[in-house]
């Protein structure tokens, strides 16, 4: 053994210590300097008195489990995956690189330096796959469940297998159809796990969706009853004063004072306003939404008469659907004082009918034609008695 391998021996131990601390999060720098001489000298030694890299891999396998127990963390499955693992990756990091080395070794001679490029180039990519991998798991910071371990395993394993195989057929120029064979039916398990593996993963997720779909619906429905405890008190509010503003105006007749009275019925009316727009359909993100938006309408002093009829469904949980019925209302808001929607159900379709008289023209502008592909919508625009009608009508599809 010369100055080259002990340098290569002292590059694998530093990076393997090094995606071992970062994967598991160990703050001790003493330790860590521990860590990096233990295993050094595990693979200095195993170079030199065993011949068997897999043996090696074991040995030092179980030790980096004895230094993640020394250093207070518990032993899982995770963690004896990741320690086999890390060490697998420095063997296919040897292969990866060797078959490179002997492609080219094809094209143009390499000579007495073939394997001394092989050995450079692998140790190249395993500090790469060590620090993009240990990353990516500080940026995520989440745990996968033992079942999942299980199949990393077995699909790692088959992986492995396959391109020792292949690999070792290649360099020495001994492919045969037995082991081509044998790759084929490990290659083909290992799809079968990923496709697996996936459709479990489009399970979990949907489950996820459900649950945050549920929790959006509480906060929202939260949201409502805050809005609606207001209202409430307000209302109270005007419905107790009602009986002064009657005295007011019954007065201010006395007086003849009548631009008074009329000025009073003004206020209370407008008061009141804000009450008859307020909608609530047990569908909370639709209501929360729209209802906003209603009352940024009747701030900007317009006059809007709403009349809501639908269903509680998850359709009104669609996104693109709230923000039509938003953009439309937006449209609007600096072109009318006076409007008129209706949003009704007919026939497992959703219409949305919205009545102008002041307006010769209704330009669908592109943010609302976009929605409208979305939602796969159809609309029409019509002139009845001297009135604009915009009429949209969409399937519901829960």
């Amino acid at each position: 053994m010369n100055l080259f391998d002990l340098f290569i021996n002292v590059v694998e131990s530093f990076t393997i210590c090094y995606f071992f601390g970062k994967y598991f999060e160990l703050k001790n720098y003493k330790q860590y300097i521990l860590n990096n001489i233990v295993i050094f000298l595990e693979i200095t030694a195993g170079n030199l008195f065993i011949n068997t890299s897999w043996l090696l891999i074991i040995i030092v396998g179980l030790t980096l489990l004895l230094l993640l127990k020394i250093c207070h963390v518990r032993i899982t499955i995770e963690s004896a995956v990741v320690c086999i693992c890390i060490l697998f990756m420095d063997m296919i990091c040897n292969n990866v690189a060797l078959l490179i080395v002997t492609f080219f070794n094809m094209l143009i001679s390499l000579e007495n330096m073939s394997l001394t490029i092989a050995v450079i180039i692998s140790k190249i990519f395993f500090i790469f796959v060590a620090v993009y991998i240990s990353n990516k798991k500080i940026k995520f910071n989440t745990q996968l469940d033992e079942s999942r371990w299980g199949s990393i395993v077995i699909v790692f394993s088959l992986l492995l297998i396959s391109l020792y195989i292949l690999a070792n057929d290649y360099v020495t120029n001994n492919l045969n159809k037995v082991d081509v064979f044998i790759c084929m039916i490990l290659i083909s398990i290992n799809a079968i796990m990923v496709i697996n593996v996936y459709l479990s993963i489009l399970e979990e997720n949907e489950e996820k969706m459900k649950i945050k779909i549920k929790n959006e619906e509480i906060k929202y429905k939260k949201e409502n009853y805050i809005i609606l405890a207001r209202m409430s008190d307000e209302l109270y509010r005007l419905q107790h004063n009602l009986r002064y503003v009657l005295l007011k105006i019954k007065y201010c007749l006395n007086d003849r004072e009548y631009d008074k009275c009329k000025n009073l019925v003004d206020s209370y009316v407008d008061k009141l306003r804000k009450f008859k727009i307020l909608i609530n359909t047990d569908n909370p993100y639709f209501d929360y939404l729209i209802n906003q938006e209603l009352n940024d309408l009747n701030l900007r002093g317009i006059d809007i008469n709403i009349s809501v009829s639908i269903s509680n469904s998850d359709y009104y949980l669609n996104k693109n659907y709230v923000n039509y019925v938003i953009s439309l209302m937006e449209y609007l808001k600096d072109k009318v004082k006076k409007l008129t929607i209706n949003i009704y159900e007919v026939n497992n379709n959703n219409v949305i009918e919205i009545i102008l008289n002041e307006l010769d023209d209704f330009f669908i502008q592109k943010n609302i034609q976009d929605l409208i592909l979305l939602i796969d919508a159809e609309y029409k625009i019509s002139k009845q008695n001297e009135m604009l009608i915009f009429k949209s009508i969409q399937q519901i599809h829960n």
